[in-house]
């Protein structure tokens, strides 16, 4: 899904312009992303949490050529973990799918 799409579905859902959908969309975005940076964790429930990591330095990568080496350095990454509810919901959507009945 794109931002594009979440803005439609906002317009629709407000009966507002596409301006006013676009600063709702970036509003929640903009909070999603401060509460990140600010805690390293951002809970929804019913959909999952979101964690800001540290990633490793990778080791024993190096450039073939000259032998120095190369590789991501250490960094932050966000990881996705999908609440209970989520994962059921998947689980039974998956099933449906496997044998072939209609949603």
């Amino acid at each position: 899904m794109k931002k594009s799409t979440v803005i439609e579905a906002v317009k629709k859902a407000r009966a507002c312009s596409t301006r006013e959908a676009t600063d709702i969309v970036n509003l929640v975005l903009h909070q999603m992303y401060s509460e990140l940076l600010g805690c390293g964790e951002l809970k929804l429930k019913n959909f999952g949490t979101f964690r800001v990591i540290p990633r490793k330095p990778r080791e024993n990568s190096f450039n073939p050529k000259t032998r120095e080496p190369v590789g991501p350095k250490e960094s932050l990454r966000v990881k996705f973990v999908p609440s209970r509810k989520m994962e059921d919901d998947l689980h039974t959507f998956m099933t449906i799918v496997k044998h072939g009945e209609a949603l």
